[in-house]
């Protein structure tokens, strides 16, 4: 009887660690669906620029979304990464390269935070500062879905519309296998991680 019982258990035991790793399979495998919420194509006042990285093709299509007349200004948005050095800054020169006016491209330095939560009263106060009313966020399309309807929870709240938008050469990258790539695969798994601790704490939701 006893040999039964320990048997059934072992059964148990195998069978809910398969369904486990089956689970965080499935999960795994649909991040990019989680994370990713469909591109607005709103035009705004302003486009803030706050997906800045090297090696993207994220400037030019801010500089194309200001062509095409989706914000009359743009704001590059970073804090330092090394030695009070703002990637925001780099930013504004590579656009102004790009044909955008250098009147038209402004910066916004933030300090260190852990979270999104923690500066977005920056945002809106930059808005709100400039007469604006109507905003275009330029995100990495991982972050798009919970810092992206965070950020539109502030801006609402202040009376301000938000629309949140990412570069499809980005969101190219997620297609198909992604996670054989090990930069995509990377992001994704931090959005993850972030996304889900930010939930823990009263201070980034």
């Amino acid at each position: 009887m006893k040999t039964w019982i320990q048997s059934r258990r072992f059964r148990w035991a195998i069978a809910s660690f398969l369904a486990l790793t089956l689970l965080v399979g499935i999960t795994f495998f649909s991040l990019p669906w989680i994370l990713i919420s469909p591109a607005e194509s709103a035009s705004a006042d302003v486009i803030l620029h706050y997906a800045i990285a090297y090696n993207t093709g994220v400037d030019e299509y801010v500089a194309q979304l200001y062509r095409q007349q989706r914000g009359k200004k743009i704001v590059c948005i970073s804090k330092a990464s090394l030695c009070d050095i703002y990637p925001a800054d780099y930013t504004r020169q590579h656009l102004i390269e790009l044909g955008v006016p250098a009147e038209d491209v402004m910066v916004m330095h933030l300090p260190n935070y852990d979270c999104l939560a923690q500066v977005l009263p920056r945002f809106t106060e930059k808005t709100k500062a400039q007469g604006w009313q109507r905003a275009l966020l330029v995100i990495r399309p991982s972050f798009s879905r919970f810092e992206g309807n965070l950020a539109k929870r502030y801006f609402n709240k202040e009376g301000l519309g938000l629309a949140v938008t990412y570069s499809p050469d980005e969101e190219q990258k997620f297609n198909a296998r992604w996670w054989a790539d090990h930069r995509t695969a990377q992001l994704t798994v931090e959005s993850a991680i972030n996304s889900a601790l930010d939930q823990l704490y009263p201070e980034c939701r």
